[in-house]
């Protein structure tokens, strides 16, 4: 019982992690391509 709520919590856990990661390039590439932009106006 114990080894499954482990690994329910590593799932959750790495999740999370995958979730934060993909924000943080999205926002990073957001960033990016609006100071290009602005940039070149």
């Amino acid at each position: 019982m114990t080894i499954f709520i482990i690994k329910k919590m590593s799932i959750n856990i790495c999740n999370y992690l995958i979730l934060k990661i993909n924000y943080n390039l999205f926002d990073l590439l957001g960033r990016s391509i609006g100071s290009h932009y602005s940039y070149n106006k």
